[in-house]
């Protein structure tokens, strides 16, 4: 039990930090093409 709950809570936070990491590309993106 307790081991899936930190599965599910790794699996969160690594979807965070991929919604992070395309948000930082995408502005370094912009910041670039201006």
């Amino acid at each position: 039990e307790k081991g899936k709950k930190d599965e599910l809570m790794t699996l969160e936070e690594a979807i965070d930090d991929s919604k992070n990491l395309t948000d930082f590309l995408m502005d370094f993106d912009v910041d670039d093409d201006q």
